[in-house]
Parts: structure tokens; sequence; C-alpha cells
């Protein structure tokens, strides 16, 4: 990094991808903003326009390196963009190499799944992941607490 660039500059390009600012995002990057930055929340620029489903900053912070299946505290690109419903976004990152994975597909909103489905089977990878699911669901319900009564 440029010893000219502040840490106050580091700093913007998550918020600026999360708001689809590219041109503010371009310009950081060729200042010297690393495109795999993560902000003291844990956030990627990668992760947070996928969040936002900015998929022209995503394509442009893919085309400069960054990386498609770094894991956050908020899931990697793809679990975000499946859980957000953000289906260009998901199949930007599909295309680019993502690969899915059961908890994927399990955080997958329903405007997402059946892509991450079809991609999922042509990989040969959708009954792994449906058995992953269905162990995930059952892991669940025997952790879910018993119901008790609401009213007297």
């Amino acid at each position: 990094m440029p010893a000219e660039l502040s840490q106050l500059d580091e700093r913007y390009i998550v918020p600026m991808s999360a708001i689809g600012a590219s041109s503010s995002v371009a310009s950081l990057l060729d200042s010297g903003v690393s495109v795999d930055y993560v902000n003291g929340q844990g956030w990627t620029p990668l992760v947070s326009a996928c969040f936002a489903g900015h998929k022209s900053v995503a394509a442009m912070l893919i085309e400069r390196g960054a990386s498609i299946s770094q894991s956050t505290p908020h899931g990697n690109p793809l679990k975000v963009a499946c859980r957000q419903g953000h289906v260009e976004c998901v199949r930007l990152l599909l295309d680019a190499g993502c690969v899915p994975d059961w908890e994927t597909l399990a955080a997958c909103h329903p405007a997402c799944a059946s892509l991450v489905k079809q991609r999922c089977s042509a990989a040969g990878s959708v009954g792994q992941a449906l058995r992953g699911l269905s162990a995930v669901v059952a892991a669940q319900e025997l952790r879910r607490p018993a119901m008790g009564k609401v009213c007297s």
C-alpha cells in the first residue's frame, strides 16, 4: 500500500461497494487499497457488494482479483448473495467458479435456490448437498427448545 494512502481511504471501499459506487471503488483500488480489505466489522468489498446486489461492482472486484471464496463472519460472497436473493450476483459468482455447498443451499432465498440446485446437480453434488441439508435440519430440530405456554 502506498504511504500516501491513509487508513481512512481504506475504510471507504466497503461502504462504496455496498452503495454501488463503481467509480469510487475503482479509484480506491487504483490508489492501492486491497481488493480483499476487511473492515472492523468483517466485511469485504465483494461481500458488501453481493449483500446489496450490486452486480457491476461485484464483477469489477472479481476482475481485479477479489477472492470469491473468502469467508467472513457474514458468510462468503455466494452465501451472502443467496441469502439476500440477488440472483444476478449469484449467477456472477457461480460463473466465476464459486462452488455451492449444503450450507449455501440451506441459506438460499427462494429466488436463488433453483439456480444453486441446478449448479449443484451439474457438478454432481446435489445429492451430497441435500443429504447435508437434511442433517442440518435434523440438528436444528434437536436444538430447538420445547415450546411452553405463552398465556395462562
